[in-house]
C-alpha cells in the first residue's frame, strides 16, 4: 500500500517486495540476489507522480518503491530475490534516466543481498577477506565507484568473527554486512540510474561469490592479480563487469 501522506506514490518503509526467489527454468540452483537502489531527487525539482509510476510500472508489482530516511530527498527501489539472469531481463534501457533523478551522489548507494543459505561459511569468510584486504582496496573502490564512508566501512584486520560455527560481522555498516539473518549484504556501491552500472555491480557480487567457492581457489589466491586473471577467462559469464574492468585497467 502507498503511504497517503507522501507527495509521491511511494510505499511505507516497512513494505516488503515479493520474497519468492525468481529463477529461470534452467537454473534451479542458481544463487538469488536482491538489490536496493537509492535515488536522490534534485531539491530544486518537482518530480511528478508520473515519473515514479513509470518506474513502478516498468519494474512490476514484485518490486517496492518507498521513501528512505537516509536520503536527503529521494526514494529507494527494492527488488525481490532474483538470479543474475533474471536481473538482466529487468535492468535494460534508460527507464531510470531522468534529468531530476540522481544516483551517483554522496548519500545514495546500492546494496545487494545474497541468499545466505546458498553460501557456505567458508565461502562467506573468503568473501570478507577478499573485499576488505588492504591490497585489494583501490580496485574494489574503483569497481564500486565509492570510497569508505559512514555507510560503507572496510574493516582492517579480521573482517569477521566465528560464533557457534557461523560467520558474524562487527557492525551493520561494514562493506559486507553479516548481521542480516537470511542474507549477506554487500554495501560497497555508489548508486546509479544507469542500468549497465546496476548490472556491473550485480555481476561483481556474483563473481565474488563464485570465486570464493570452497573448492575454487585457496586463501592464498584472494589477491587482486589472481582474481583479475580469473576474470580474464570469465568474459562471457560476466561481460559488463569484464568490460568495466578493462576500461579501468583492472585486468
Amino acid at each position: 500500500p502507498c503511504a497517503p501522506t507522501n507527495r509521491l506514490p511511494l510505499s511505507y518503509y516497512s513494505t516488503k517486495p515479493d520474497l519468492n526467489p525468481q529463477r529461470l527454468p534452467n537454473e534451479p540452483h542458481e544463487i538469488p540476489m536482491g538489490i536496493e537502489i537509492e535515488i536522490e531527487i534534485q531539491r530544486s525539482s518537482e518530480v511528478g507522480a508520473d515519473v515514479v509510476e513509470g518506474i513502478r510500472d516498468k519494474l512490476g508489482s514484485a518490486f517496492v518503491l518507498f521513501e528512505d530516511a537516509s536520503l536527503r530527498n529521494g526514494f529507494e527501489i527494492k527488488s525481490p530475490p532474483m538470479t543474475l539472469a533474471c536481473h538482466r531481463k529487468v535492468w535494460v534501457g534508460d527507464f531510470l534516466t531522468h534529468s531530476d533523478l540522481r544516483g551517483h551522489t554522496a548519500t545514495a548507494g546500492i546494496h545487494i543481498h545474497v541468499d545466505r543459505e546458498s553460501l557456505t561459511e567458508l565461502q562467506i569468510a573468503k568473501m570478507c577477506v577478499f573485499v576488505n584486504a588492504m591490497e585489494n582496496r583501490t580496485q574494489i573502490r574503483t569497481i564500486a565507484q565509492r570510497g569508505s564512508g559512514t555507510y560503507t566501512r572496510f574493516i582492517e584486520g579480521k573482517p569477521y568473527k566465528f560464533k557457534y560455527g557461523k560467520c558474524e560481522g562487527w557492525e551493520r555498516y561494514q562493506a559486507i554486512n553479516l548481521n542480516e539473518t537470511k542474507t549477506v549484504e554487500f554495501r560497497l556501491f555508489n548508486s546509479s540510474t544507469r542500468t549497465e552500472r546496476i548490472i556491473k555491480n550485480l555481476e561483481f557480487v556474483r563473481a565474488i561469490c563464485e570465486y570464493c567457492e570452497p573448492a575454487k581457489f585457496s586463501l592464498r589466491d584472494l589477491d587482486w592479480e589472481s582474481f583479475a586473471n580469473w576474470m580474464s577467462g570469465s568474459k562471457k559469464k560476466y561481460p559488463v563487469l569484464h568490460s568495466f574492468m578493462l576500461e579501468k585497467s583492472l585486468i
